[in-house]
């Protein structure tokens, strides 16, 4: 009798506490009526990301959802950098229902951004190859990368790109492109949005007679929009600017600097990402220098992702016998961290 009692109590606890694991999942209710339950992972304006256990993680879009609860408080993010931890308790018009520690809150899910820890590490790596025999032997590569550090008050962004290629048309191979290029950039951010930058470059194209184009400079920055769909950030300040020539005459001055970068998800899959760099000589009109570098990316899976780019290079003032414009389209293979 003891030991059908003891069974019978293991029996009872054990239904107890399936009955609380359940109780104790997120749900998610779609407007056709359906119903997700599991552990929400993310709420931003591009949608609720939950974790089931029969679909595996799922995006539910903002304007689909009915209903959301939370069994257990979330991290969430504003575009207007407000963070905070509550336990969203439904939604309605848009406006989600948080409870937190400092009582009951409306917010407009539009607002939402992803939440970031105190410092995030992001970055790419993008190769490519060519390869052409037969009537014309030529082969090429490129590889770039990049890697952000975001804390709550600074950005450091440091890119690097390099391109190479040779062709084979008298029988021997003949070098046809040597192109190095890295950068080093610190934001220090003084309000949400503001923020003092500093920044150098450097460049190396054999075939553009450019030995070392060197930049260093400084200056203020705005943070117009920074979602989970579209950012847009922009720049002015003052470069010292400097050109050595392989064979040309070399060149300094001081120039101001417009800068902006641009990134746009088009959709769950394909981003477009665009960086502009224009630098006006304060001291002669006629130096000019611009660099465009747009690149569109299509996901491959969760890490990897395919890319073609277009970069575009503009100096007024080039060596003797060399073209004011560059153009150059790559198309790589990426994986993003």
């Amino acid at each position: 009798m003891i030991a059908i009692q003891r069974h019978a109590a293991a029996a009872a606890l054990a239904g107890l506490t399936l009955l609380g694991a359940a109780r104790a999942q997120d749900t998610v209710t779609l407007q056709n009526g359906d119903r997700l339950s599991g552990k929400i992972q993310s709420v931003t304006a591009g949608g609720v990301v939950i974790d089931t256990p029969a679909a595996g993680t799922v995006t539910v879009k903002v304007d689909q959802l009915a209903g959301i609860s939370a069994a257990a408080p979330i991290k969430l993010a504003t575009s207007s950098g407000d963070k905070f931890e509550g336990t969203i308790t439904g939604i309605q018009n848009g406006q989600l229902q948080v409870s937190g520690s400092s009582g009951a809150r409306s917010i407009a899910a539009a607002e939402l951004v992803e939440w970031q820890p105190a410092v995030s590490w992001v970055g790419s790596v993008t190769a490519g190859a060519a390869l052409t025999t037969g009537n014309t032997d030529r082969v090429a590569a490129n590889a770039a990368a990049e890697v952000i550090r975001r804390s709550e008050d600074t950005r450091l962004t440091v890119r690097g790109t390099w391109d190479y290629g040779e062709d084979k048309a008298t029988g021997a191979w003949v070098l046809s492109q040597r192109r190095v290029f890295g950068s080093a950039k610190y934001d220090w951010f003084f309000s949400k949005r503001t923020y003092l930058w500093g920044q150098t470059t450097g460049e190396y194209d054999k075939f553009a007679d450019l030995d070392l184009r060197l930049t260093a400079g400084g200056g203020v920055g705005y943070q117009f929009y920074d979602d989970a769909d579209f950012a847009l950030q922009g720049e002015v300040g003052l470069t010292y600017f400097d050109e050595n020539r392989i064979v040309g005459s070399d060149d300094s001055y001081l120039a101001a600097r417009g800068a902006y970068r641009a990134r746009w998800n088009l959709n769950d899959q394909v981003t477009l990402l665009q960086d502009g760099e224009f630098y006006p000589s304060v001291e002669d009109v006629a130096d000019f220098y611009a660099r465009i570098d747009t690149r569109l990316r299509a996901s491959l899976t969760s890490a990897m992702f395919a890319q073609l780019q277009w970069i575009f290079d503009y100096d007024n003032t080039p060596a003797t016998g060399f073209d004011r414009q560059d153009h150059r389209v790559l198309a790589s293979v990426g994986w993003s961290f």
